[in-house]
């Protein structure tokens, strides 16, 4: 419980610390209710996650993505994000825009509001491999918070009816 670290880097990982592929990994396949992600970039080295977030929603896992913009991923993430919102209904792929001009540069997963892993590694090669970067994994009330954070910016992107438009999101 509490707080602790997920790392890439050689040096990092050396000094004993656990991955932040493999933490994505546990928190994803422990998952039972809910994943909430905010991403600012998914490049095609994440598609394992992508395949773990479709486990998860294969299992009855409520899973909803904020990318900070969909026109910036690549096409066959974006193609990948869509047939999920397809074939699950319980999928939701959201799009962030803030009116003043505000990106979404969050990387945040939150596991049934009581596990998350935030931090500076971008779901990419480098962010989950080969650079250096530091995540926390954090448990409990803290992890709540987070998700409390990411529900505003869900909020602000989706109304009742869906995925309000583009224009919209990012309003809190």
């Amino acid at each position: 419980m509490g707080v602790r670290l997920a790392v890439t880097g050689s040096l990092f990982t050396a000094a004993g610390f656990r991955t932040v592929d493999s933490v994505l990994r546990e928190l994803i396949l422990s998952a039972n209710r809910e994943v909430l992600v905010a991403a600012y970039f998914l490049s095609p080295a994440a598609l394992e996650f992508l395949r773990l977030l479709e486990g998860a929603l294969a299992r009855g896992v409520a899973v909803t993505v904020v990318v900070s913009s969909m026109r910036s991923q690549p096409k066959g993430v974006r193609r990948y994000l869509e047939e999920l919102r397809g074939r699950y209904p319980h999928a939701r792929i959201l799009e962030f825009r803030d009116p003043l001009g505000g990106r979404l540069h969050a990387k945040a997963v939150v596991v049934d509001r009581n596990r998350a892993l935030v931090g500076s590694a971008n779901f990419t090669w480098g962010g989950l491999v080969a650079n250096y970067e530091i995540c926390v994994l954090l448990e409990g009330p803290q992890a709540a918070e987070v998700a409390r954070l990411l529900d505003a910016i869900i909020s602000a992107c989706s109304g009742s009816d869906g995925p309000r438009s583009p224009d919209s999101c990012g309003r809190l």
